[in-house]
């Protein structure tokens, strides 16, 4: 029998048994010629929680009186019951008192399989020492000869629901799955990967106000390489884990490696966002199974709408729903290769979704980077000077595209009738909502759309083409302010009125197509937009001809989703084609021109042609401010992208006037105490800094201080971090007894107010150790270097270049200690 064929029969078998009581299981199991399908129907029924397989009774099994003791241990209760094992709570007497939570696993005598996991999950948990894992305290074997794990008894309640009891908001569930991420990196770190993260598993208490998590059971835990054993149990392509929160590859159908933990990740933080998993279990293990492969669960933002009280409350910004969005589906894409490489990489992307970053997981353009300029500003209308010429653009393509309906499907309105209609929605429905008697003084662009779109479909009852050519624009001007459903929505209802009235062939109808299709690329879903655009821009060939725009908008946003799939070869074709024909109808010099030059240079960047890259980038901008009244927001975007991209190859000199002028910029149309505007400035400090200018770096570090403590509060991530720039400069320029002090309390501050953890708590342990050492104080240098240094061995491995700097300076220290 095949392995394939095993795995089929086994599933058979075991939904037939898995409902019998234990004698009669057991009776059928026996029965079975096929010892190896036998076995394999065992550990199916091993491992599954509602039906423990139980070969033979101990006073450990499901009975419901307890054992008294367990080693030196005073049994209390039974805390935990699954497939894996059974959990009590127990107290210790001598030498010290205190309560533990104790691990026996009744199967492992009969099973040399789950002896061997039980022995994986002991060496898993004696190897990982990290605050939010739990630790093994001892551990021994009862008088029956059952294995057992002594761990550190953990008082909290599943993370699910801890946050729901709380009513915690969205970033701070954010923040408690970075720590819980954080542990199963430095599991990973360790050679162990722990497959069945769920809500179950992390258990989350209050400890001095903060809410704590405990990363458990490491019952199905697998060794990396050998890791800590010589090899994991066989599965023999059986499925492992917990089916609404495993990876495809867990299924049975795939190697399994670091990435299922960040399928597992994922899907915990999808519940904590939406209140349910990602897919819903159903009573038919088959079919959970095969869903688990084949389902690609709905967009967080979507399915948030539904989670009731589980979900979490408020209204996150724009922004954060949107790159959450494409986080989740970056952490829970079907095929391990196009996930996270890594548990890191979804750490780093989950503190970007927190500080209001552009994310690795989106294709990074000018559009985006310098949309998340505009979320960090809440401009009214009077100031929206981005978010109203959007609109007024759609507003004339509104105009033109209603005309040309008009003349193609021959409304029955003369063009007098139909100009008034257009007047008429405009001035009446979308302009004059800006009065303050109808939306107030503070009315947004947001709530004039919202306004103007509700009447719609009454205002042009009848006339389809009209309707669907209004649905068309407002979706292009939500999608232009970031409001995605929205625009979904509108152009759905587009979509629809166009094929009704103009059939499937209509020019009308491909545009709308179109924008549905950019609008997946917009929100990040770069695989779903890859895979609508070709047959979209085959038709528009053949409807449309050569000479249309609306086919270059096309292959520019195809170009955009092929680059976010890392497929930049096609991408590199595919906008150098739209590129020429943008050329080619609008000339050298349009806005347009400049978006396809900066998404080509993302594409050469992505390539390694840094130079051409750079290139392409200083023609957009050449072209964004050959306009009498230039975009600002492309300016902003391109000039720090450019400065950013000079700074990456180190040419600080080139990288600097750039990014003043970005500072600049961002200081006119943000304000000088803008969170974007300070950002800017934190980085022309650092590169003050690295020219060699740390008296200049230090004066602006202060001036974000100040601005920082006003607009984050002194506890604020962003306020610690400016401090930890101002105290090194001040140490490059020689203030070395100050910058020890300095350090010293920021140091305190950062594990205050960010706990431990934080990655900046040990980068100031080991800026203090630099300062130590300036203040001719080595020999006090060196314990805060080696604990920064085993820090960031856990966070980013050795060969990271933090990692690298640290050992560098602790082999230093330890070296000059020897010779004292």
């Amino acid at each position: 029998m095949s392995d394939a064929e095993l795995h089929e029969r086994a599933s058979e078998l075991f939904l037939r048994l898995r409902a019998l009581p234990s004698p009669e299981r057991d009776a059928a199991l026996a029965a079975l010629v096929d010892r190896r399908l036998a076995a394999e129907v065992a550990s199916l029924c091993a491992h599954d929680d509602d039906a423990p397989y139980e070969p033979r009774a101990h006073a450990f099994d499901s009975a419901p009186t307890l054992p008294k003791t367990i080693g030196p241990y005073r049994v209390l209760s039974r805390i935990g019951r699954g497939g894996s094992g059974q959990v009590y709570l127990a107290e210790q007497d001598v030498p010290i008192h205190r309560r533990v939570a104790i691990k026996v696993v009744p199967q492992a005598a009969a099973s040399p399989e789950l002896a061997a996991r039980f022995e994986i999950e002991r060496r898993a948990l004696e190897c990982t020492d990290h605050p939010h894992i739990t630790r093994v305290l001892d551990a021994g074997r009862t008088a029956e000869g059952l294995p057992y794990l002594v761990m550190n008894f953990v008082e909290g309640e599943p993370i699910t629901e801890h946050c729901v009891r709380l009513g915690l908001p969205l970033e701070q569930r954010i923040r408690l799955m970075i720590d819980v991420a954080d542990a199963i990196q430095h599991a990973h770190q360790r050679g162990v990967i722990h497959r069945d993260v769920k809500p179950a598993n992390v258990l989350v208490a209050k400890v001095d106000g903060r809410s704590v998590p405990q990363v458990l059971d490491f019952g199905i835990a697998k060794p990396v390489s050998g890791a800590i054993a010589s090899e994991s149990p066989p599965t023999l392509g059986l499925p492992m884990g917990t089916p609404a929160y495993m990876a495809p590859e867990q299924t049975g159908v795939g190697t399994v490696d670091t990435r299922a933990d960040v399928y597992g990740l994922g899907a915990l933080l999808y519940e904590l966002t939406t209140g349910r998993p990602p897919l819903e279990p159903t009573i038919d293990p088959l079919e959970v199974l095969r869903r688990v492969r084949e389902e690609v669960p709905e967009p967080a933002s979507r399915a948030r709408e539904h989670g009731g009280a589980r979900a979490a409350p408020g209204a996150p910004s724009r922004a954060l729903q949107a790159d959450l969005d494409v986080v989740l589906a970056h952490a829970l894409e079907k095929e391990p290769d196009r996930r996270y490489a890594s548990v890191g990489a979804l750490i780093d992307d989950l503190w970007h979704l927190l500080a209001c970053e552009p994310i690795t997981a989106r294709a990074p353009s000018w559009r985006y980077r310098t949309a998340r300029f505009v979320e960090r500003n809440r401009v009214l209308v009077g100031a929206a000077c981005v978010a109203f010429a959007a609109v007024c653009v759609g507003v004339v393509g509104l105009g033109l595209g209603l005309l040309e309906a008009r003349r193609q499907r021959a409304e029955a309105l003369d063009q007098g009738d139909a100009q008034r209609e257009i007047n008429r929605f405009l001035t009446d429905d979308l302009l004059a909502a800006a009065s303050p008697d109808r939306l107030g003084e503070n009315a947004t662009m947001r709530q004039m759309l919202d306004r103007a779109s509700r009447g719609v479909d009454a205002r042009f009852a009848g006339r389809p083409l009209i309707a669907g050519a209004i649905h068309h624009t407002l979706g292009e001007a939500y999608a232009e302010l970031s409001a995605f459903d929205e625009a979904e929505r509108h152009h759905a209802r587009a979509i629809e009125l166009r094929r009704k009235a103009g059939g499937p062939d209509s020019p009308e109808l491909l545009h709308s197509e179109i924008a549905a299709a950019s609008l997946l690329a917009r929100r990040g879903l770069a695989r779903e937009a890859a895979e609508a655009f070709p047959p979209l821009i085959g038709r528009a060939r053949e409807v449309l001809g050569s000479d249309d725009l609306i086919l270059f908008a096309a292959l520019n946003d195809y170009g955009v989703a092929l680059e976010g799939l890392d497929r930049n070869d096609e991408a590199l074709s595919v906008l150098q084609e739209a590129l020429d024909g943008r050329r080619r109808l609008l000339g050298p010099d349009d806005f347009l021109i400049a978006t396809t030059l900066n998404n080509l240079a993302q594409g050469r960047g992505a390539k390694g042609d840094v130079t051409g890259a750079i290139d392409l980038m200083r023609e957009a901008l050449r072209v964004v401010e050959s306009s009498p009244e230039p975009a600002r927001f492309a300016q902003l975007g391109l000039y720090n992208n450019i400065g950013a991209t000079y700074q990456d190859l180190e040419r600080n000199a080139e990288a600097e006037p750039y990014l003043l002028r970005a500072a600049e910029i961002a200081a006119n149309l943000l304000g000088p105490g803008d969170d974007g505007t300070l950002t800017l400035e934190s980085n022309l400090a650092g590169l003050a800094a690295d020219l060699g200018r740390p008296a200049e770096a230090a004066e602006r570090y202060a001036h974000v201080i100040t601005a920082r403590e006003a607009l984050n509060g002194p506890r604020a991530f962003e306020t610690l971090n400016a401090r930890h720039g101002y105290w090194s400069s001040r140490r490059k320029a020689g203030a070395h007894a100050e910058a020890v002090e300095g350090f010293l309390q920021l140091s305190s501050d950062v594990r205050d107010a960010l706990g431990a953890e934080h990655s900046l708590a040990e980068q100031c342990e080991l800026s203090l150790a630099r300062a130590l050492v300036d203040a001719d104080r080595a020999a006090d240098a060196l314990p805060h270097a080696e604990w920064a240094r085993e820090r960031m061995l856990a966070r980013y491995g050795a060969e990271h270049p933090r990692t690298k700097t640290a050992t560098e300076l602790v082999e230093a220290l330890r070296a000059a200690d020897a010779k004292q």
